[in-house]
């Protein structure tokens, strides 16, 4: 049986026709044994035209874990979070019960609540923008929170971007949006946030707080990873 001499797979010999079936059955043994075995679930193999073999697909996102509250709760909280990945994103969508319309939402990692964080961020609210900074804090602020004076359904979602959070070299740093509607005075809101973690630590847990009363019922979040 020949071979190929750029992939290096076997291919039936036009001058063996008896021998075909095996042949191709061979062949399809050897493409099976180049195709190199994926990381996560779904993934697909892309080709490396340099070094001649398929390789799993990089920069795709799965989903780590998720939690939708079936009873308030002071907290959502993420308690395993595996390596190996590069990147971590949690988004979520959120309403709390504390007396006000708009609220922060608040985030520690690995059960730290030590002053230990940083955080910058900006608040555009019914046309009025303000922003807020807190160094060696006990959490930091990540984005914006219904609260209960807001209209009935109404709920902030947010995109949370942790890049190299598996990484023990660095601090850990983050990156924020959110926006809700305010249909109370006909408005909405939006925020920006960033900041960090004065900690070298892999993050394994990721915990998210209201600035005041519980997270209701329906509020979740999802913890995805980047492949």
């Amino acid at each position: 049986m020949g071979a190929s001499a750029v992939y290096q797979l076997p291919y039936p010999e036009p001058g063996d026709p008896a021998d075909v079936p095996t042949d191709l059955h061979e062949l399809v043994d050897a493409i099976e044994a180049k195709i190199m075995p994926g990381t996560v679930g779904g993934q697909v193999p892309v080709w490396d035209n340099t070094a001649k073999k398929w390789a799993p697909a990089g920069g795709g996102m799965t989903l780590v874990a998720e939690a939708v509250l079936a009873a308030p709760a002071a907290s959502i909280d993420f308690t395993v979070i595996p390596a190996g990945y590069r990147s971590l994103r949690l988004a979520y969508l959120v309403r709390a019960d504390g007396a006000a319309t708009v609220g922060i939402t608040l985030m520690r990692f690995n059960g730290d609540a030590t002053a230990s964080y940083d955080y910058q961020g900006v608040l555009s609210s019914n046309g009025a923008v303000s922003n807020s900074q807190g160094a060696a804090q006990a959490f930091m602020r990540v984005g914006t929170c219904c609260q209960n004076l807001s209209a009935a359904f109404e709920f902030a979602a947010a995109d949370i971007d942790i890049p190299g959070y598996a990484n023990t070299a660095t601090y850990k740093g983050y990156s924020a949006k959110s926006a809700g509607p305010n249909t109370a005075v006909a408005s909405s809101f939006a925020s920006l946030y960033g900041g960090g973690w004065r900690n070298q630590a892999a993050i394994n847990r990721i915990t998210l707080l209201p600035d005041s009363g519980n997270f209701v019922v329906g509020s979740r979040a999802y913890l995805l990873a980047v492949t």
